[in-house]
């Protein structure tokens, strides 16, 4: 497990389950500052893609946030055996990490 660096905070966390293995996919919507965000993925398995910025869920749907929030700033995939993704918002106060 892994601390969230200071000037991050998690405010929610939903879940969904993904295929007939039951795999769940878990998910954490974190507030916090410009530049604490891409201390997250620093000294970790994370690298930047595009692909991150295709796999947001819907977050009205996982957190009840109002207003969805969808322009992908910075994308990152961590593949280890099922992958983990972290993407930040657009204003760069909300980031969503998943796995």
């Amino acid at each position: 497990m892994r601390a969230l660096p200071s000037g991050v905070r998690a405010t929610a966390y939903g879940h969904e389950r993904n295929d007939n293995f039951f795999h769940t996919t878990r998910g954490w919507l974190l507030a916090g500052s410009p530049s604490a965000w891409r201390q997250v993925a620093e000294g970790t398995g994370f690298v930047e893609s595009d692909d991150a910025r295709e796999l947001v869920p819907d977050l009205r749907q996982w957190f009840g946030v109002s207003g969805a929030v969808t322009q992908v700033v910075a994308g990152y995939e961590w593949e280890l055996d099922r992958d983990g993704w972290y993407v930040i918002f657009a204003g760069e106060t909300t980031a969503f990490y998943a796995h």
